[in-house]
C-alpha cells in the first residue's frame, strides 16, 4: 500500500474512532446525569388494548384450546392492521370475513409477541379498550424508585401528571429539567385496573456494571486508535482497529441506556449499536484470520468469511427498520439469537479445525482465544438465564459479564505487546503494572469485603432467647427485648466481620504473595544470597568459571535483567569476561579492545556508580547493553574487575541496600580473583613443570641408551641437567667396527633454550657422522650449519674424539671446549690435552676451519681419557668456592689408580663433586664421559 494511502487509511481509521469516543462521552454524560424514573418504556403505536385474558382453539393445534393472555396489544387482524376497536369491528364483519381468523398480539409483560387463530364472536368489546396514547414499561430497576412506588413491567402508562401521554423528547425535557425528588403522576392501565402511581426522580449516577462496560469499551476504542495510529500496514492490522471499535460501540453505546426515546442522538445511538452487532461481529471474527497471526485456512474460506458478513448486512437492514419503526414487533430474545448465531458458527468452525491449526499459532491467539470464550460463555449463561427466568443466576451473570468484559482489551494489549503483532513495540514498565495489578487487586478485596460486611448487616438474625448476665448465660422463656436483639446483633456481626477479615487478609497475602514471586518483588534475603556466592567462589578457582559463576548467580539471586562482569590483571589487561542475560555479544570486542579505556575510566571513581557518569562513548556503549551501574572490584587499591549491573526484573528502583550488597559482593569476588590469579599462575607453574619433566624425559632419551661394545674400550657416561632440561650432551657415533667417535658439548645458557639447541646440534652430528667425517670436519660442518640459525648470544662448545682401536690411535678436536683428560699409566699422571678451537655457531665458516686444530695421537694399553662439561669443575660448595680443575685432576688420578673400570671412575668423580656441593643446589649442567683402554 502506498504512503498516501496508508494515510487515508490511518485517518479513517482515527475519525471512526474520534466519533466514536464523543458519542460514547455524551451517553455517559446524559444517563448519568439525567434525572430518571429508573424504568425503561417504549411508545406504543397500536391503540388497543386487551383487558382480560381470552380462551381460544388454535386450529393448528387440533383445536385445543388456548389463552390470548390480557395485558397484551392487539397488533394485526389478518393482514389488516388494528388501529383501533372500531376498525377492528369493520374488519370482523364484512361481507368477505370469515369464521375464523388469525390475530397478532404483542404480551406486554414477556416483551414477546406472537400470533392466534380464533373464532370471531371470541373477541367483543367488553374486554378490550382503546388507547389514546400512552407507552408499556419494558424494564424496572431493581430497587429503583419505581420500584418501591409498585410499577410493573407489562403496565401501560396512559397519562403523566394527568395529561395524556406526551412526546418522548417532551418525557426527556421534563425529566431534565426536574429536581431530584420531584414527584411525577402516572396513571397506568394494568389489565382492567387504571389507577395512578406516584414516582419520585432520582439522580440515576451509574451503575457498576454500567460503569465497567464504559471503561471497557473506551479502553478497547483507544486500543483500536493506538493501532490505527502505530500499525505499519501490516495485513489485517485495519480489521483488527475496526473490529476493536465495533466491540467497543457494543459497550459503551449498546450495553446500558438511560430510557428510548426518539431524540436525534438516541437514534444515532440505536443505529450505531445495531451497527456494532450486526456488522461488528462478522469483523471481528474476520479479524481473527490475521490476529495475532494470518491462518491460511481460514482465510483461503472466502465463502464463510462473505457468508458472515452478508448474514450481518441483512440483519442490520432487517432490524434497524423493526426498531424504529414497528417496534410491537421487536423481539430481544430473537436478536440475541440471531446476533449471536455467526459466533456459534465461528465457534464450531474453529473447534472443529482447531487440531490443524500450528503450535506457534496457538501460542499466540490463546489469550485472545481464552478471553473471547469465557465472555461468550458469560453471555450465554446471561441469555440462559432470562430465558428460564433463573432470578440468581440472572443478577450474578449480569454483573460479572462486566467484569470479565475487561479482559478484552487486557488480552489484545498483553498479546500486541509480548509478540509485537503488527510490528507494534508496547513496553509498559514491569513496576509499572505491578504497581496497578497490587493497587486493583487489594481495592477488589477490600471491596467484596466490605460488601459481605453490608450483606451481613442487613441480615435478620433469628436469636434464640438466649440471655447472657456477665456471669452466667441464662435461657429465657419470652422473646428477647429490641435493644437486646440489637446488640446481639452488632456483637455477631462483629464477630463475623472480624472472621471475614482474617480471611480475606491470609488470602489477599497470599494472592499477593504469588503477585511478588511473578513481578520478582520478593524480599531479597540478603545473607543466604552472600553465603550462596560465598560457596560459589570457593569453588570456581579458574578465571571463565569464575566470570560465568558471579554473572549466573547475581542474575538469579537479585532477580537482575542482565548482568556482566569484566576481570583485569596489572589495571592493564583484560583477561576474562562474561555476561547473564544479553543477547548481543559485540559488547566482548569492545571490552576487549577498549580495556584502556574502561579501566581510567573506573579507576575515577571509588565507589558503584551510574553509567551516565561515564563519557559518552562508553555510556552509549553500556546504555546500549542496559546496564546501570558499575561495581568496582578492587583488591590492596588494585582495580581488579568490575561488575556492570542492569536493571531488576522487577522494574524496580535500586536501594542504598542493594548498592551495599553489589560491593560487599565485590569485595568477595576481589579475594576470589586474586585467588584465581594464584591458581593461574601455580597451574602454570605446574604445567611448565610437566612439560619440563616431559623434555627431560625426551632429552634424556636422546642421550645414548647404551654403551657401544668394542673391544680394547671400557666406556662410561652420564649427563646431568642443573633444571628440568639443560644444554650439556655425549654421543657415540660408531661409524664401523673397531671404531668410536665420542662427541660431548655444552650449550650457552641453562634451561629450555639450551635443551632447544643441544637437540638440534646434537641430530645434526649425528646425521653428518653418517658421511665418516673427521672430528673435525664433523665440527667444521655443523658450524656451517648452526651458525645460520642461533642466536647471537648462544653458542656450543664441544670436543670430539675418534678411537681407532686397531691402531691404537685417538683424533680429536676441541671447539672451545674444556680439554680432554688423558691418565697415562705408564706414567701413573694425567695430562691436559688442549688443541686450539674456538666455538661453535659465533664465527663463520671459514674462521672456524682455520682456529680449530685436529690432533693425532697413540695411546697405551691402560690409558683413560676424561671428557667434561664445565659443570664438573665450577660446582660451588656452600662457601661459594668452586670445585677447581686441580681437585678435579687428584681425583681422577686416584680413581684412575684404584678403581678399576670406567664406571668406577666416572662414580668417583661425581661423588667427589657433589660431597663438595652438599646442600647447594646444581650450578650448572654436568656431563662426564670415561674411556678406558685395554
Amino acid at each position: 500500500m502506498d504512503t498516501g494511502r496508508a494515510v487515508k487509511f490511518k485517518i479513517s481509521i482515527l475519525a471512526v474512532m474520534i466519533v466514536t469516543v464523543a458519542a460514547s462521552v455524551v451517553h455517559f454524560i446524559n444517563t448519568t446525569t439525567t434525572m430518571t424514573d429508573e424504568n425503561l418504556f417504549v411508545p406504543i403505536k397500536n391503540r388497543v388494548y386487551l383487558k382480560e385474558n381470552i380462551i381460544i382453539q388454535d386450529l393448528s393445534k387440533n383445536l385445543y384450546p388456548d389463552t390470548i393472555p390480557g395485558g397484551s396489544i392487539l397488533v394485526a387482524a389478518g393482514k389488516h392492521k388494528i388501529e383501533q376497536i372500531a376498525g377492528l369491528n369493520e374488519h370482523l364483519y364484512s361481507n368477505d370475513s370469515t369464521e375464523y381468523f388469525s390475530i397478532r398480539y404483542f404480551h406486554l409483560r414477556k416483551l414477546t409477541s406472537d400470533s392466534a387463530i380464533l373464532h370471531r364472536d371470541l373477541l367483543s368489546a367488553a374486554n378490550m379498550i382503546d388507547i389514546k396514547s400512552g407507552a408499556f414499561v419494558s424494564y424496572v430497576y431493581e430497587g429503583g424508585t419505581s420500584d418501591r412506588a409498585g410499577l410493573q413491567v407489562g403496565d401501560l402508562i396512559v397519562k403523566i401528571n394527568d395529561k395524556d401521554f406526551p412526546a418522548p423528547t417532551e418525557i426527556i425535557d421534563m425529566m431534565n429539567n426536574a429536581r431530584s425528588g420531584t414527584v411525577l403522576k402516572y396513571q397506568v392501565l394494568r389489565l382492567e385496573q387504571i389507577f395512578d402511581i406516584q414516582v419520585a426522580l432520582a439522580k440515576y449516577g451509574v451503575h457498576f456494571s454500567h460503569l465497567i462496560a464504559f471503561i471497557t469499551g473506551m479502553l478497547l476504542l483507544f486500543l483500536a486508535g493506538f493501532i490505527g495510529i502505530k500499525q505499519k500496514m501490516v495485513k489485517g492490522a485495519g480489521l483488527t482497529a475496526f473490529s476493536l471499535i465495533a466491540l467497543g460501540i457494543i459497550y459503551t453505546l449498546g450495553v446500558y441506556t438511560s430510557g428510548w426515546n426518539q431524540s436525534v442522538f438516541e437514534s444515532f445511538r440505536v443505529v450505531m449499536t445495531f451497527l456494532g452487532v450486526n456488522i461488528g461481529v462478522p469483523l471481528i471474527l474476520h479479524s481473527f484470520v490475521y490476529f495475532p497471526k494470518e491462518n491460511r485456512r481460514v482465510s483461503s474460506n472466502k465463502k464463510l468469511i462473505y457468508g458472515l458478513y452478508i448474514y450481518g448486512i441483512a440483519s442490520f437492514v432487517f432490524y434497524i427498520p423493526n426498531i424504529f419503526f414497528f417496534p410491537e414487533y421487536w423481539n430481544e430474545n430473537i436478536f440475541h439469537v440471531v446476533a449471536a448465531l455467526p459466533v456459534f458458527v465461528f465457534v464450531a468452525y474453529d473447534l472443529i479445525n482447531r487440531k490443524n491449526y500450528s503450535k506457534e499459532y496457538k501460542r499466540l491467539r490463546r489469550f485472545i482465544s481464552l478471553g473471547y470464550y469465557i465472555n461468550f460463555a458469560f453471555f450465554l449463561i446471561l441469555e440462559i438465564s432470562k430465558f428460564f427466568k433463573i432470578s440468581f443466576l440472572l443478577t450474578s451473570a449480569t454483573e460479572y459479564v462486566f467484569l470479565v468484559s475487561l479482559i478484552f482489551p487486557i488480552s489484545y494489549v498483553y498479546t500486541i505487546g509480548r509478540y509485537r503483532i503488527f510490528d507494534i513495540d508496547i513496553r509498559v514498565k514491569r513496576n509499572i503494572i505491578y504497581t496497578f495489578i497490587t493497587l486493583l487487586w487489594k481495592a477488589f478485596v477490600a471491596a467484596i469485603f466490605l460488601v459481605l460486611v453490608w450483606y451481613i448487616s442487613v441480615i435478620d438474625f433469628d436469636l434464640p432467647n438466649i440471655h447472657f448476665t456477665g456471669t452466667a448465660i441464662e435461657v429465657i422463656d419470652r422473646p428477647l427485648s429490641p435493644a437486646l436483639e440489637i446488640i446481639y446483633e452488632k456483637v455477631i456481626i462483629v464477630i463475623i466481620s472480624i472472621f471475614l477479615g482474617i480471611i480475606f487478609f491470609k488470602i489477599a497475602k497470599k494472592v499477593q504473595k504469588t503477585v511478588d514471586e511473578k513481578f520478582y518483588r520478593v524480599n531479597f534475603d540478603y545473607r543466604k544470597a552472600s553465603d550462596e556466592l560465598s560457596t560459589m567462589l570457593e569453588k570456581r578457582l579458574e578465571l571463565s568459571e569464575l566470570a560465568s559463576g558471579i554473572v549466573e548467580k547475581l542474575g538469579k539471586l537479585i532477580k537482575l535483567k542482565k548482568v556482566g562482569v569484566l576481570i583485569f590483571k596489572d589495571e592493564k589487561k583484560l583477561c576474562s569476561q562474561d555476561y547473564y542475560g544479553l543477547k548481543d555479544q559485540n559488547i566482548r570486542e569492545f571490552c576487549m579492545f577498549a580495556a584502556d579505556e574502561i579501566i581510567t575510566a573506573i579507576n575515577q571513581f571509588s565507589g558503584s556508580f551510574r553509567v551516565d557518569y561515564l563519557d559518552d562513548k562508553l555510556k552509549e556503549i553500556f546504555r546500549s547493553c542496559q546496564f546501570e551501574y558499575i561495581v568496582p572490584i578492587r583488591s590492596k587499591g588494585k582495580l581488579v574487575g568490575a561488575l556492570l549491573v542492569g536493571e531488576k526484573r522487577s522494574e524496580a528502583s535500586f536501594h542504598t541496600q542493594d548498592l551495599d550488597f553489589l560491593l560487599s559482593i565485590a569485595t568477595q569476588a576481589a579475594y576470589a580473583i586474586e585467588n584465581s590469579f594464584l591458581y593461574e599462575n601455580l597451574a602454570q607453574q605446574e604445567r611448565i613443570k610437566h612439560e619440563l619433566n616431559i623434555a627431560r624425559r625426551i632429552q634424556l632419551a636422546s642421550l645414548p641408551n647404551d654403551i657401544p661394545e668394542i673391544q680394547g674400550l671400557d666406556i662410561s657416561g652420564v649427563s646431568l641437567p642443573a633444571l628440568e632440561v639443560g644444554g650439556d650432551f655425549y654421543d657415540f657415533l660408531n661409524g664401523k667396527v673397531g671404531n668410536l667417535t665420542i662427541v660431548v658439548g655444552d650449550v650457552s645458557g641453562k634451561g629450555t633454550s639450551a635443551a632447544l639447541y643441544m637437540s638440534k646440534a646434537q641430530g645434526i652430528m649425528r646425521t653428518l657422522h653418517e658421511f665418516m667425517p673427521t672430528p673435525k670436519d664433523l665440527f667444521v660442518k655443523s658450524n656451517r650449519l648452526l651458525y645460520k640459525y642461533m642466536e647471537k648470544s648462544s653458542f656450543i662448545t664441544a670436543i670430539g674424539a675418534e678411537f681407532d682401536v686397531s691402531d691404537m690411535t685417538i683424533s680429536f678436536s676441541r671447539a672451545g671446549h674444556l680439554p680432554l683428560y688423558r691418565f697415562k699409566r705408564s706414567t701413573a699422571s694425567v695430562e691436559i690435552l688442549t688443541p686450539k678451537g674456538i666455538v661453535i655457531g659465533l664465527t663463520k665458516d671459514q674462521m672456524f676451519s682455520r682456529n680449530l686444530e685436529e690432533v693425532t695421537m697413540t695411546y697405551d694399553e691402560g690409558d683413560i681419557f676424561l671428557f667434561i662439561t664445565d659443570g664438573v669443575i665450577e660446582a660451588r660448595s656452600e662457601s661459594k668456592e668452586e670445585f677447581g680443575e686441580s681437585r678435579l685432576i687428584n681425583v681422577f688420578s686416584y680413581a684412575a689408580r684404584t678403581a678399576g673400570e670406567s664406571q668406577a671412575i666416572r662414580d668417583s668423580i661425581l661423588n667427589a663433586v657433589q660431597d663438595f656441593a652438599r646442600n647447594t643446589d646444581q650450578f650448572d649442567d654436568l656431563t662426564v664421559v670415561v674411556v678406558k683402554t685395554g
